[in-house]
Order: C-alpha cells, then sequence, then structure tokens
C-alpha cells in the first residue's frame, strides 16, 4: 500500500496528509486564529465572565480538597445529561461558564479516564483530579422520585430506566483544567472545572441542583439519546420529567445549547430549515447563533469526526 504523502503543517507543526492539510489548518489546528468561520462564542454569542475565587484557589493548591465544594461547582455551571464523552459543551460554552457537570449511566470510569489521559481536553492539561464519591454528591440515604409520567411511547421507558439502574455503576471524577502555556485566550480561559458523574441525568439534577435549591447556568441537550440510543426519557421534551423537574425549581438557566448529530450548518441550507433551527423546544428562549463542533478540537472522543449541529438559545428577560 502507497504511503500518504505528508505536509507538516504550519501552525501546529504536525505532520498531516497532503490532501487533508487545507482543512486542518481551517477546522482542526489547535493554533489557528479561530474556529472556522466564527470566533469563538464567548467571544461574540455568550458572555465572557469573570473568573471565579473558588477556582483561582484551587489552581494554587496542591491537591483537590476532600470535601468537595459542591454549590462552587453547581452554581453558574453547564448541566449535560446523556454527555457520553462529547465535549461540545467545554467548546462553545467555556468562558461563559467555568464549571462543567457531566452525566452519563452508559460511561464507565475506566473510559472516561482512558479519555482524559494522556490527552484529554488538548488546549488544556489536567492540573488537579480525583474520584468523587457518591455521598459527596447526595447525602446517604437519598433517592430519587419515581417518575410519575413516561414520555417515551413504544420504547419501554420503564424497562430501561430499571435496566438503566441495574447495570449503572455509579462513579464520580473532578477535575480541573489549566490551559497549557502554548496557547492563548483564543483556546479559551485559563480554567474551568470539570466534574463527571457516571449516573442517571434526571436523578443527578434532582440530587445536585434540586436538593440544593440551585439551577445551572446552562444545559447542554446535545446527544440525549432517547431514539435509537439507550436513553429511557426525552430530554429535549419540555413535558417530559427532566424539564419539569427544573421548571418546579421556579427558575430556568439562562442558555440551552442544543444539538444534533450528523448536520452541518454549511453550506446554507433552505430558509424553511433556517427558521425551523431557530425555534426553540422551550418557550421563554431566544436564538442566538448555530455553530458546527467536531470531534477534533478539545474533544474526549476522538475515533470519530461526525459534524453536530448546535444551537445556543438565550432565556428571554421575561421568562
Amino acid at each position: 500500500m502507497k504511503e500518504p504523502e505528508l505536509k507538516v503543517c504550519p501552525l501546529c507543526k504536525k505532520l498531516v496528509n497532503a490532501h487533508k492539510l487545507e482543512r486542518h489548518i481551517r477546522d482542526k489546528c489547535e493554533l489557528r486564529p479561530c474556529p472556522y468561520p466564527h470566533p469563538h462564542p464567548y467571544n461574540t454569542v455568550l458572555p465572557l465572565e469573570p473568573m471565579p475565587l473558588w477556582l483561582e484557589r484551587l489552581s494554587r493548591e496542591r491537591n483537590l480538597p476532600k470535601t468537595i465544594p459542591l454549590k462552587d461547582l453547581l452554581c453558574n455551571s453547564c448541566f449535560y445529561p446523556s454527555s457520553g464523552l462529547d465535549s461540545s459543551p467545554v467548546i462553545l460554552a467555556n468562558g461563559c461558564v467555568h464549571s462543567f457537570v457531566f452525566v452519563d449511566y452508559s460511561t464507565t470510569r475506566e473510559k472516561l479516564l482512558n479519555a482524559l489521559s494522556p490527552q484529554g481536553f488538548s488546549p488544556y492539561k489536567a492540573l488537579l483530579s480525583r474520584d468523587v464519591a457518591m455521598h459527596e454528591v447526595a447525602p446517604d440515604g437519598w433517592f430519587p422520585s419515581n417518575p410519575q409520567r413516561f414520555n417515551n411511547p413504544g420504547f419501554g421507558d420503564y424497562e430501561r430506566l430499571d435496566y438503566a439502574r441495574k447495570r449503572c455503576k455509579p462513579f464520580g471524577h473532578w477535575s480541573v483544567w489549566q490551559r497549557k502555556d502554548t496557547h492563548s485566550d483564543l483556546a479559551g480561559p485559563r480554567l474551568f472545572s470539570f466534574l463527571f458523574l457516571g449516573g442517571e441525568g434526571l436523578a443527578c439534577y434532582e440530587g445536585m441542583y434540586r436538593r440544593n435549591d440551585i439551577t445551572p447556568k446552562a444545559i447542554a441537550l446535545i446527544q440525549p439519546g432517547h431514539a435509537m440510543g439507550d436513553n429511557w426519557t426525552a430530554f429535549t421534551d419540555p413535558e417530559a420529567p427532566l424539564w419539569s423537574t427544573v421548571r418546579e425549581g421556579g427558575s430556568f438557566p439562562n442558555y440551552l445549547l442544543i444539538g444534533r448529530w450528523g448536520e452541518s450548518r454549511y453550506p446554507p441550507r433552505s430558509e424553511c430549515e433556517r427558521e425551523c433551527e431557530r425555534k426553540c423546544e422551550f418557550k421563554g428562549y431566544e436564538y442566538l447563533d448555530s455553530f458546527s463542533v467536531g470531534r477534533d478540537r478539545y474533544n474526549l472522543e476522538r475515533e470519530e469526526e461526525d459534524l453536530r449541529l448546535i444551537r445556543i438559545f438565550k432565556r428571554s428577560p421575561e421568562t
């Protein structure tokens, strides 16, 4: 088999297949000036917020504290249920939020740690990390409520939930990431916190956010997995148990990141499709922008290169 011709990327100096070099520079190179064709959302769409003091303090420590500062991690965070190893919210919202809480009952601890090491979020390096026991995020003896309504007819909602609870091995892992010296602010803010829980999305929301009367700043619903995946409920349904639980809290996240797989914003689609793109599934949210995100940049799951279209919505002032 003929060896492919390799060329050196003029920015990152990595060897790349010659016929892919242009695409690499445009879409994938970690040192490209900005994600083509948009600059980073925190410069144009999402507001850049100051680094929280608790995160600055942690960055000066040698180890993460034995008692997790859960409320610090939850306040102004981005919550991503059914996340898998998709890092899109970190790509899009880092800087608007500085703490990310991912939840997935199909991802094992071993799979997560393999993804985080050695590369992890490529423009960043792991500064501090440790495992988190379940009693640190929800007290011993606490149990989630049983859903009173199932919204996914024909998919065996209750059976899926019961099966997931039985096969899930709960775990938690918390890490603080620091931007590498070789990267500038264009790659993202200097620090962010990343908490990953092996668990069910609704139960984790109840056990952390609702129990502590906290609403996340953003919720990401990008690969909910209620059709061909193994999720028992449709997170993107405004009448489903997850959003009902958010609504019961009396306040709503400022931002929603809603996505779907295998679609790119470019080339432009029809006006009808663009109009549908601007409509949010949840009342009280205004369309801000859409981004095509690949798995190459900061992403933990690198074996695939699928694009996904992610729409960003902002809560209306009257909501």
